[in-house]
């Protein structure tokens, strides 16, 4: 599957301003106002005072974590993340005109008709941005990717089989620190047992961006890859849940059932009509609606009606009494 680019950032020049390096057509403006929050979480320091747990283990936490969201059109789909941009040499940064630093809110994404498919492929693009960190928008000025990549076949996992498939270590070891693998292998586990794709962070920031901005978007999730006290739903079967149906062994009891023809005045009129009664007397039977009559009955009439109504238990598959008695020949036997 590919994936597309988004790229959005300052660009170097004093009059290029903020502008998207790298977009599909249907990232809309609508989409670029919805990730503000996320985009903006820069704007008042690099959290380097604050997160210095952080700042500890990685040179660029910032890089290192992504959020994933998803939602209907005019949005899409997006796995996403902030960070510095890269200088021109080794352990600098990126700087505009005014000589302040570059910041890339970057990731990739897909209309949210395909949101499945692209959920299934979240860990495998975090291993792709994991393996080079170096931020997207300086590969894509370099020329080293365009505007659409595919993750290459070795990085590629299935988190439908984490619990039949471990993952490799060719593939943990792409993490550096042991805390990142066990996020990521409990991110594929929940993914597992999900019956739909959910919105979380991941990485070392995740925890303190889930307090900034996790009830802007409905985080469901949180992944940090520093801290051991983020507890997520835990990973259950759905269908261990289930309960199944119980076994019922198929009811030999049989009810008999009587048909008769019953006469009634109703309104200075004489009316007919036929009956299902139960033998139970529990209130079970079938009544047909009231029949006008003149002041005689046709017996041939009457029985004709009754053959048709015993046809109509054939039909049903109700038992029938086969006897020439005719007072036992419109007697019924159905099971409960």
């Amino acid at each position: 599957m590919k994936l597309d680019l988004l790229v959005y950032g300052r660009g170097q020049e004093r009059l290029e301003g903020y502008q998207l390096f790298a977009a599909p057509s249907y990232w809309k403006d609508e989409m670029l106002m919805a990730m503000s929050s996320f985009n903006d979480l820069w704007v008042q320091g690099d959290l380097s005072d604050t997160e210095k747990k952080a700042f500890a283990i990685e040179k660029n936490p910032w890089g290192k974590t992504y959020m994933f969201v998803y939602m209907n059109e005019p949005y899409c789909c997006a796995l996403l993340r902030c960070t510095r941009v890269e200088g021109d040499s080794e352990g600098t940064w990126l700087k505009e005109a005014r000589n302040f630093d570059i910041w890339s809110m970057e990731g990739v994404c897909c209309p949210f008709k395909h949101r499945e498919k692209f959920f299934a492929m979240l860990p495998s693009v975090i291993l792709w941005l994991e393996q080079d960190n170096t931020s997207l928008y300086r590969r894509l000025k370099d020329g080293k990717i365009g505007k659409t990549i595919e993750i290459p076949e070795n990085l590629l996992y299935n988190p439908y089989t984490a619990l039949e498939n471990a993952p490799s270590d060719d593939l943990l070891d792409i993490f550096k620190e042991e805390n990142s693998k066990n996020r990521w292998i409990e991110l594929c586990n929940l993914m597992n047992y999900s019956s739909q794709p959910f919105y979380f962070l991941f990485g070392p920031l995740a925890k303190c961006f889930a307090e900034r901005i996790g009830a802007n978007y409905g985080i469901n999730c949180v992944f940090s890859t520093i801290d051991d006290d983020c507890v997520n739903p835990p990973a259950v079967d759905p269908f261990s849940q289930m309960q199944p149906i119980k076994k019922r062994d198929v009811s030999k009891k049989r009810k008999r059932c009587d048909l008769y023809v019953e006469l009634s005045e109703y309104s200075n009129a004489l009316y007919r009509n036929w009956s299902l009664t139960s033998d139970a007397n529990d209130g079970t039977g079938m009544k047909s609606e009231r029949i006008p009559i003149e002041s005689t009955i046709d017996l041939i009439q009457l029985e004709a009606e009754a053959e048709a109504i015993r046809d109509f238990a054939v039909s049903m598959n109700w038992g029938i009494n086969n006897s020439e008695n005719i007072s036992e020949k419109y007697i019924f036997e159905m099971e409960e």
